[in-house]
């Protein structure tokens, strides 16, 4: 090759990277953008968990007392709902199709075992969290992955 086709093909291959980067950048920025609302997600969750863990030491039949499931989008566009099972606990955060419609469940136990309702546990709460479809791994925090 004459040394101007090297350079003219050196050019449109910077072109070509600059043309790819932004694409790129811009699809990790939204990776970005859903785990961190996912993240935030979860914190407005903790309001569940605090709930049922007072009806748990309250040793309230219906572990979804107090809460009202509803809409949230308003707090947040990626969350549409958080709901919390009156029999287990286990708490439900549904997330929009910003978000992939991930679902992620928290569960409690003590001691290892289910919670049941009207009895207080002689072992703390603990929490585990799954997300319902592995392919939405990357958004969520690494405790929850399947």
């Amino acid at each position: 090759m004459k040394p101007l086709q090297k350079e003219g093909m050196l050019g449109k291959l910077m072109i070509a990277i600059i043309g790819i980067s932004p694409a790129i950048a811009f699809s990790d920025n939204l990776d970005h953008v859903i785990r961190d609302k996912v993240n935030q997600g979860l914190n407005i969750a903790g309001a569940a968990k605090t709930l049922v863990s007072d009806n748990v030491r309250k040793a309230a039949p219906d572990f979804s007392k107090g809460w009202t499931s509803q809409e949230l989008s308003g707090l947040n566009p990626f969350l549409r709902s958080i709901r919390i099972d009156p029999d287990t606990g286990v708490i439900t955060v549904n997330y929009t199709e910003q978000a992939k419609k991930i679902i992620i469940k928290l569960t409690p136990s003590a001691g290892g075992a289910g919670l049941v309702g009207g009895t207080t546990p002689l072992e703390d709460i603990s929490w585990h969290c799954t997300v319902s479809n592995p392919s939405v791994n990357k958004y969520v925090p690494d405790d929850c992955r399947v």
